[in-house]
């Protein structure tokens, strides 16, 4: 480590950012994986960047949510930081672990210093990029760490810190609309938005009294509105509260019309209370906003088994199963249905391919046994109520009529 130095005459991340945006674009000298990366590209990804942050800024993108997806997706289509190539990543990485120190001792100006050299070693690593811009942030360069901020989400569009810290730069400038639309950004790529919102809330205790009103605006977006009553809904079934379920999902559903997993949480709800009627209507609206919503074709096949509807009942299960085909218990569920209707051949097959996906379930043996047995296989019916027992369900083979 003795041989990484850096100090006043480092070249600084401007020079870089000319070179890699600048009219000489064409002329990069890395390593190009599948072919130059074109000026007007890069210029057409900056500008799709800007239109997710416009797309956020109304009402937090929840009513444009399918837009900022084709936008990211546009943006990695282009594959800008793979084409442009690694550098020396090993050096890179040195000084990335070097600034990440600097920035536990909170020691920003350093950080800037190790990680615009590890950048300059590798100008393709989204990591140093997006701590790069971190650092400028929190030494208070907030334009260098919006414009380097910028190269991450080029890079990356779907990277959720860099968002974050691009919220508080734009905060930091008195930008409280694009502050407010790069937060619901963030939370909307989050991989766990429960953290994200406890992200939020920490920064309501900031020293810049900017980023707090932009964290406590965030807090207040219908997207996290509708996930923290999804939630809280989801909680109260798992308590057997169902009135205070229904209550929170439908503030969700109130906050965000369109979540399909809020309407198949009320329906829930509405079944574990004996509402049919209302339950298949949530789950019928929840596979219209979303037609591969496997549990809901199941939990919807469940109230139709009840209810005596066994062709609609079979209908859901077949697409659940068409969806998902390993779902043992959709096997199981309308292996019963056929049983009901007297389609044994049809039953049997369902449960014997439930226990090929799990051969030590003794309540699969028991439901194919009782339909051999209705079909008069009495020694077919026994052998699978024998497994049962050697499983340690011995009731059906204990009946008496073995």
């Amino acid at each position: 480590m003795a041989d990484m130095k850096w100090g006043t005459s480092a070249v600084r991340i401007r020079i870089f950012l000319t070179f890699l945006f600048g009219v000489t674009l064409t002329s990069i000298s890395f390593a190009q994986r599948q072919g130059p990366v074109r000026e007007e590209e890069i210029t057409s990804a900056q500008s799709t960047i800007h239109q997710m942050i416009n797309a956020a800024m109304v009402n937090g993108g929840l009513d444009n949510e399918e837009q900022v997806l084709k936008m990211k997706a546009y943006i990695e289509t282009l594959n800008i930081r793979k084409r442009i190539g690694h550098g020396a990543r090993k050096i890179a990485r040195q000084y990335n672990e070097i600034g990440l120190k600097y920035i536990q001792a909170r020691q920003f100006k350093d950080a800037v210093q190790a990680f615009e050299a590890a950048y300059q070693a590798d100008i393709a690593d989204v990591e140093i990029v997006d701590n790069l811009g971190y650092a400028y942030l929190h030494h208070g360069d907030v334009k260098a760490a919006e414009e380097t901020l910028l190269i991450a989400l080029i890079f990356a569009p779907g990277r959720s810190s860099a968002w974050a810290s691009l919220a508080q730069a734009y905060a930091k400038q008195t930008k409280k609309k694009e502050a407010l639309a790069c937060f619901a950004n963030m939370y909307h790529f989050s991989r766990d938005r429960d953290n994200t919102r406890k992200f939020f809330d920490r920064l309501l205790e900031d020293s810049d009294e900017r980023v707090r009103d932009a964290a406590r605006e965030a807090l207040q977006l219908r997207l996290v509105q509708a996930d923290h009553s999804l939630n809280k809904g989801i909680a109260h079934i798992s308590q057997g509260q169902y009135d205070e379920a229904i209550a929170e999902l439908t503030k969700s559903i109130e906050f965000k019309a369109k979540s399909a997993e809020a309407f198949n949480s009320r329906a829930i709800a509405y079944s574990a209370k004996g509402l049919s009627t209302q339950a298949l209507a949530d789950y019928t609206r929840a596979i219209e906003l979303n037609p591969k919503y496997v549990e809901a074709y199941y939990n919807r096949g469940s109230i139709f088994q009840e209810t005596n509807q066994y062709d609609k009942s079979i209908s859901d299960y077949t697409t659940a199963l068409k969806l998902y085909p390993s779902l043992i218990h959709a096997y199981n569920n309308r292996g019963l249905v056929y049983q009901e209707m007297g389609q044994y051949k049809q039953a049997i097959a369902d449960f014997t391919k439930a226990l090929e996906l799990n051969s030590n379930d003794a309540i699969l043996y028991i439901n194919r046994g009782n339909v051999f047995s209705r079909a008069g296989n009495i020694g077919r019916a026994c052998h699978d109520w024998k497994r049962a027992c050697d499983l340690g369900n011995c009731e059906a083979y204990q009946s008496g009529n073995c």
